[in-house]
């Protein structure tokens, strides 16, 4: 199961990530918005092109500081032709990994160490277990959330971080599919490698180190590597909700203040249209 509850873990990521840049869309128009993702956007630029590099591809456009862009041009064919779908995930590795650099550089203002929920069976039960498991993770997130010292600046400076590295994380939810198929990919790949290796997951250090071989054990570390980041990933992407919801507010507030401003100043050529309508008049008169 444990590579059941890293698909389902990642395939989540990816659909909150859709839902956050749907509810954020129409926020982009506001500068700050976008300066709060630039970090996000950095990141996800360096991931995907490093990754694109990794499988053989030819980076043919990138610009890390152009904000408004978020993604890379590549070319692939052949072997090369699998980076259509393992780079639209690489971000989500690459800004949980740094997020978790970023939480330690500061202090630690919020502990992001908490269990993914498990997946134990793939009936009913299971599910039922797994929602159970999501429920009593927003819970807690939340409920540190609370007790948090928010009189901190360093607790401000993570959220900022937690908004802008989960926003260049997500997938829109036109992408999707590459996406799913690349965490398919990525999923079916270190099951199949663990398996020819002879790495069940659960383990016990004794059956590893009975296993010779350098290769069984870089493939162990990759796999709770991969296991850990895609955990850390579930929690960055719902810590990332709670922070877009605080963002999209806070620009739907600036847009209605916007809105009212606008409709009691008229406009250049309402107040010309005005001041000929009152010309007229007087010659009239």
């Amino acid at each position: 199961m444990e590579y059941v509850a890293m698909f389902v873990w990642l395939v989540l990521c990816l659909v909150l990530g859709g839902l956050m840049h749907a509810a954020l869309h129409s926020a982009f128009n506001h500068g700050w918005v976008k300066l709060l993702a630039a970090p996000g956007v950095t990141i996800r630029k360096l991931a995907m092109t490093t990754a694109a590099l990794a499988t053989g591809a030819t980076v043919t456009d990138v610009n890390v500081y152009r904000i408004s862009d978020r993604e890379i041009g590549f070319e692939g064919s052949g072997p090369a032709g699998i980076s259509k779908i393992l780079v639209p995930i690489a971000p989500l590795f690459a800004c949980a990994l740094v997020l978790q650099a970023v939480n330690r550089a500061l202090g630690s203002p919020i502990d992001l160490n908490f269990s993914p929920p498990d997946i134990s069976s793939l009936d009913a039960g299971g599910a039922v277990g797994f929602m159970k498991g999501l429920f009593a993770l927003v819970t807690q997130i939340a409920q540190r959330a609370v007790e948090a010292n928010w009189q901190s600046g360093s607790l401000y400076v993570l959220l900022i971080f937690v908004f802008s590295f989960s926003l260049g994380a997500g997938v829109p939810f036109e992408k999707l599919r590459e996406a799913f198929l690349g965490v398919l990919i990525l999923v079916l790949g270190v099951a199949l490698i663990c398996a020819l290796f002879g790495l069940r997951p659960g383990m016990n250090p004794a059956e590893v180190l009975a296993t010779p071989g350098p290769a069984v054990r870089w493939m162990r570390s990759v796999r709770a590597f991969l296991m850990s980041t895609a955990g850390m990933s579930l929690i960055m992407m719902l810590c990332g909700i709670f922070a877009s919801v605080i963002v999209g507010l806070t620009a739907r507030l600036f847009q209605m203040f916007g809105e009212a401003t606008s409709k009691k100043k008229p406009g250049p050529a309402a107040a010309e249209g005005a001041g000929k309508g009152k010309k007229k008049q007087k010659q009239a008169a």
